[in-house]
């Protein structure tokens, strides 16, 4: 049977954390904070693409409802540069309710779509995250 110094002095070895509080905090630390920031730059983003995707779906409308000539595919790779999206990255469509005479709607749908931040497209091939929008645009009554 252990005397009773010697319970002592394994309780007290026992309690004894000395110099281990540093390592504990950067550890939480790092285990915390890195998925915050990340969950917090995704958020950013996505609500980034959905200004991009209200904007364009805007502009897209507009621009439609101006000019129907045939250098609309230069005028909409150039929106899509102005918010920083490549054409592989938004899809949309025109119709025209019920249809594309004057006094009726243009209506665009637009749909983005974006990869997780920090990721390479070699390992988000699906591109994760999709954003979109629906404008509706009045023809004008003196269109012709």
């Amino acid at each position: 049977m252990p005397s009773r110094l010697q319970r002592v002095r394994k309780i007290t070895v026992l309690s004894n954390q000395a110099g281990s509080a540093a390592i504990e905090f950067l550890t939480l630390a790092v285990v915390f904070m890195v998925p915050l920031v990340y969950l917090i730059i995704t958020v950013m983003n996505i609500q980034l693409a959905s200004y991009a995707a209200e904007n364009l779906g805007r502009n897209i409308a507009r621009a439609y409802t101006l000019n129907q000539s045939s250098n609309m595919d230069v005028i909409l790779n150039r929106l899509l540069a102005d918010y920083g999206y490549t054409s592989d990255q938004a899809s949309f469509s025109v119709e025209c309710v019920p249809s594309c005479s004057p006094g009726n709607d243009y209506v665009v749908h637009v749909t983005l779509h974006l990869g997780l931040p920090l990721i390479p497209d070699a390992f988000n091939p699906r591109r994760g995250i999709s954003v979109g929008s629906t404008v509706t645009m009045p023809i004008s009554k003196y269109q012709t």
